[in-house]
């Protein structure tokens, strides 16, 4: 240890793999255990004679049996089984990596089709016609709240809801695309349903709701009390009075004077601009979380969580990546386009 160097220093100066600051317990038991003559820590039972533990092959069949049967209905366990080494050893022999639940889906060619009309109809518009008839993209989001078990907490924030160990020829695979039955997905007392909506005047809050999804009639209530009216108005680069284009996937969501629906290619996520703003807003959220985790902050209650994201939506960069992720709508339809109705480059 350097002379003079407290050791919250040293905690500080020191980070593992994932980037994060080990603990002040940790570093001393390292510093304590560490053999300067050798250069490295030295271990008491080097050569004991214990032989390396093998994995038997009905250890490896049981693993991929549960494995198959647990990633289907568990993300944080298919987390788990990532921090274990003999048994990544294991999964990675039978061809199991850890990659994306789901990659980018395959369209028919009549859905294809549909996709290139509106790519190219997009295309037809002027700079000014396109920022004026994109009033607002809008679509709703579920969130969660980090469990508060330390262990679900650290796997969650460690690895998050995006990844589980499948082989690369399961791209395509709709059990293994995360859309789970409700009694399967995160409990209702993490979850915080979100809609919202964007264009080149920036990003808004429609409304947070309790439910995990919203009934049509409570959406068209909402709409009917100027909820999205008000988000729309509280953009800038808009018309303040209207008419306005909705960009949505769900034609019968309008129904309020006003405002039309400008209907999204179904399972088209690249052509809904706020599905971006979800994507960067995720990765807010977990840059905060791993922040509380590294610096021993206790796991946030749903109110708190629910504070942090209106902050984040509402700080200037969240409004600058909105515009921007408004203003590249022409250059993803360019893309769709090139790929002849294909989805999108990420």
């Amino acid at each position: 240890m350097a002379q003079g160097c407290h050791w919250a220093d040293i905690c500080w100066q020191v980070v593992n793999l994932q980037g994060e600051a080990p603990s002040l317990s940790l570093v001393q038991r390292v510093h304590k255990a560490f053999n300067h003559r050798a250069g490295r820590r030295q271990y008491q039972y080097d050569k004991c004679g214990r032989k390396p533990f093998k994995v038997s092959v009905a250890v490896e069949k049981f693993l991929i049996k549960r494995l198959l049967a647990l990633r289907l209905v568990s993300v944080c366990t298919a987390a788990t089984l990532r921090r274990e080494s003999t048994v990544r050893q294991v999964l990675r022999k039978h061809g199991y990596h850890w990659l994306p639940r789901t990659q980018k889906g395959k369209y028919s060619g009549k859905q294809k089709l549909e996709r290139l009309r509106f790519a190219k109809a997009v295309l037809r518009l002027t700079q000014a016609q396109l920022r004026e008839k994109l009033s607002f993209a809008m679509d709703g989001v579920i969130l969660s709240v980090p469990p508060k078990n330390a262990t679900d907490r650290e796997n969650y924030i460690a690895q998050g809801e995006t990844h589980l160990w499948r082989r690369r020829g399961e791209a395509y695979t709709e059990a293994l695309a995360g859309q789970q039955p409700y009694a399967q997905q995160v409990p209702m007392d993490r979850v915080l349903p979100l809609w919202g909506g964007l264009s080149e005047g920036g990003f808004a809050v429609v409304t947070f709701h309790a439910s995990r999804k919203l009934a049509t009639t409570a959406w068209c209530g909402l709409v009917r009390a100027g909820r999205l009216r008000r988000a729309i108005q509280a953009l800038d680069l808009v018309t303040k009075h209207g008419p306005w284009k909705v960009l949505c996937d769900n034609e019968n969501a309008m129904a309020a004077e006003g405002l039309s629906a400008w209907r999204v290619p179904p399972s088209s996520p690249d052509l809904n601009p706020v599905e971006k703003m979800w994507a960067w807003l995720r990765r807010r959220i977990r840059q905060k979380d791993r922040e509380d985790l590294r610096k021993r902050r206790p796991p946030p209650g749903k109110a708190a969580f629910k504070l942090r994201i209106r902050n984040m939506l509402a700080s200037k960069t969240a409004q600058d990546v909105a515009a921007r992720i408004a203003g590249s709508f022409r250059k993803t339809c360019r893309d769709v386009v090139a790929r002849k109705g294909g989805m999108a480059k990420a």
